[in-house]
Formats: structure tokens, sequence, C-alpha cells
């Protein structure tokens, strides 16, 4: 199909997160940073952020960070 052709030739990585992502994604949005919006979300619009925080701040994800070229500048 259409869809798994984009899929194949344009992602990098595909990623199966457990609830605990979600979870993570929902506080850090709902608690932001010291000037920044607080983000309003359901679970599953959280798990890109709760994924995002933990891959730039557990250092088991380390290899994926560095194959997904994420850091400090990110």
């Amino acid at each position: 199909t259409v869809s798994w052709d984009i899929l194949r030739n344009h992602a990098d990585v595909f990623v199966s997160a457990p609830d605990w992502v979600a979870r993570l994604g929902m506080r850090v949005g709902g608690a932001p940073i010291k000037g920044d919006t607080p983000i309003t979300t359901g679970e599953s619009g959280a798990v890109p952020l709760g994924l995002v925080m933990a891959l730039m701040t557990m250092p088991e994800y380390e290899d994926l960070r560095k194959e997904l070229e994420l850091d400090a500048s990110s």
C-alpha cells in the first residue's frame, strides 16, 4: 500500500512504547520548565513527548539517541 511504501522508505526507526512513556509525556507536558506553556494531551499524544524525554535523559537509550543523531541542540 501507499502508506507502507512511505513508512518503509522514510522512517529511520519504529518504537513500541510501554504505558510509562505516555505517563512521562503527560507529566512533562503538564509541568513544563518555567516560561513554557503547559501542554494538555491524552495518552496517545503524550507518547512522542515521553519518548523524546526518555531518549534524551536515560542512559539505556544512548545507542538509539546516537543513531537518531539527537543531542542538546535537537
